[in-house]
């Protein structure tokens, strides 16, 4: 039974977890963690965990624990049902979640650096480029373009923050508080991502069960609740990534597609951001990769540089017109 409770446990630190804003650090803390600390492999961590309190439950031959973890699976799929209509980058929402911290305990240890403290140092895991990304996401900065090509990585970081402190009327002294939000924006979606791979892993437990049993599937299954996650069907394009971005810029151009761009200061800012969210691939050098960031790919065909691209794009239509010419012979043949 404790295993169950403390399984049971786990799964409600992510459904409701502990958070707090802490007004004398002007920070947030996720389970006594700073935001701003936490490591890519907590959440790795907190997996392994999770699963292991599975695994030493999930007993085939107990038909008690077969069914708590029928039970279980159902009351996880929920709450990632819930969890999946959360917008993380309002930050409306995510001011109602922390609980209010005005006199820190004195047992609280501060942070060992400030969120403001980042600095782009040409390592691809840096984080430095998602925290801006996710920072303008926040803040509504649609303008922000990481990939501009005109300013350095930290002269980008510095522009950034003096627009959202122009936008929200507020001095740099608030710039740590206005990180801790973004911070946290990051951790929770993070760990809404952790709760769809436990969501997974159960599906797969169960579904072993059911071949077992022939057990009677449930109303609600793990096809309803990610039916509406974009990222979870694969679209592989045979071409490289710049030519994704001239594919999509010319379907909008010429009214074949239609993104909703409705208080953006640009006509291509949901655009660039369905492609970067939407499970995209390209390919390069006979190699299939994960389009992200298409926002660099957008900025050099839309710059003044754009001649050094034309030929390109060029090719690309091409090679659109002559499949759609045999594509039209065909049809008139039959």
């Amino acid at each position: 039974m404790k295993d169950i409770i403390d399984l049971n446990a786990e799964i409600e630190k992510i459904a409701k977890p502990e958070i707090e804003f802490h007004e004398k650090f002007q920070n947030i803390s996720f389970y006594g963690l700073w935001v701003n600390e936490i490591s890519y492999t907590y959440f790795e961590d907190w997996e392994d965990r999770i699963k292991t309190k599975i695994n030493n439950i999930a007993d085939l031959d107990s038909p008690s624990k077969v069914k708590f973890i029928k039970v279980f699976q159902q009351d996880v799929l929920q709450k990632y049902n819930d969890l999946s209509k959360v917008d993380y980058d309002s930050l409306e929402i995510l001011k109602t979640i922390p609980r209010v911290i005005f006199m820190t305990n004195s047992y609280v240890e501060p942070p060992k650096s400030k969120g403001s403290e980042i600095y782009y140092s040409g390592d691809f895991d840096d984080g430095f480029e998602e925290i801006l990304q996710k920072m303008a996401e926040v803040y509504k900065v649609e303008t922000f373009d990481y990939y501009d090509g005109e300013h350095s990585p930290d002269s980008q970081k510095d522009i950034l923050e003096d627009e959202i402190l122009c936008k929200l009327n507020l001095e740099e002294e608030h710039l740590e508080s206005l990180y801790s939000y973004t911070y946290l924006s990051l951790t929770l979606e993070s760990t809404r991502e952790l709760l769809g791979r436990i969501t997974k892993y159960l599906d797969y437990l169960v579904n072993l069960i059911n071949k077992l049993e022939n057990f009677e599937e449930d109303k609600l299954k793990l096809d309803d609740v990610f039916a509406v996650d974009p990222t979870d069907i694969k679209l592989e394009f045979k071409i490289n990534k710049l030519a994704v971005a001239m594919f999509y810029r010319n379907l909008h151009d010429l009214g074949l597609i239609h993104v909703d761009n409705k208080n953006q200061k640009t006509p291509y800012t949901n655009l660039k951001k369905y492609i970067n969210e939407a499970n995209i691939y390209y390919l390069d050098n006979n190699k299939v990769n994960r389009v992200k960031n298409i926002n660099k790919e957008f900025s050099k065909i839309l710059n003044d540089k754009y001649k050094e691209y034309e030929k390109q794009e060029l090719n690309l239509l091409d090679l659109l017109i002559t499949n759609f010419q045999q594509r039209k012979a065909e049809l008139l043949n039959n």
